[in-house]
């Protein structure tokens, strides 16, 4: 697992000494442009496969790289209670990193990214059988009751398939996104352990590019 780590890490250093070596002609101006995906994922999870809603928004300050935020949420019953007093576990679980991609394929219709998120994995344990009540604005909610929450630090290489649906050359364009990644966990939490959160990540889903601009050289 290890050495998976480490090749990607070494990737994605020759990727930015080559970036780095590039330079845009005088004659043209760096291109810029926005992104915002969301979609179904499926994920192994302490050894049951768990569904969720993932979403992330990425800049892109040229053609080939991007940068920005990933988040993903799920929460799924079981039947573990980890040496603790519940009635019915429930796990809650949340992904919040940083994303960095490099787009080594684009045409007209398709685009293709590897991508590294690296950030930090908040994973609950709670009591189903016993209900919080909280206040909103709209009302009176209620969630499971919170018994212990343990937290990771994730590394997350992988590899995401960019299909175009849209046909507009100067708006905003919607993609197809389908995603394969692998998640690495790192840290010593509450209940379960590290290597429980290992495992494959796939997801399918809308990413909508916006017009690329360009900023003016002065």
């Amino acid at each position: 697992m290890k050495s998976i780590f480490v090749c990607w890490i070494c990737f994605f250093c020759l990727l930015s000494s080559a970036s780095a070596q590039f330079k845009y002609p005088k004659e043209t101006n760096p291109v810029h442009q926005y992104s915002f995906g969301f979609g179904l994922v499926a994920s192994p999870i302490l050894g049951k496969t768990y569904w969720g809603f993932g979403a992330d928004i990425k800049y892109m300050p040229n053609p080939k790289w991007g940068t920005g935020l990933n988040m993903l949420v799920s929460q799924r019953k079981i039947s573990e209670k980890y040496d603790y007093n519940i009635g019915q576990p429930i796990v809650e679980y949340l992904e919040l990193g940083w994303v960095n991609h490099y787009e080594f394929y684009a045409s007209k219709k398709f685009r293709v990214n590897f991508n590294l998120n690296n950030g930090l994995i908040a994973s609950e344990l709670a009591d189903n059988s016993i209900k919080v009540y909280y206040r909103t604005r709209y009302g009176t909610n209620s969630r499971p009751k919170p018994i212990v929450t343990s937290f990771y630090y994730l590394i997350e290489p992988g590899l995401e398939v960019n299909r175009r649906l849209s046909s507009w050359n100067s708006s905003a364009n919607i993609y197809l996104t389908a995603q394969a990644k692998y998640r690495m966990a790192f840290g010593k939490g509450k209940f379960g352990s590290d290597y429980g959160y290992n495992g494959y990540l796939l997801s399918l889903g809308i990413t909508m590019y916006s017009p690329v601009w360009s900023r003016k050289k002065n």
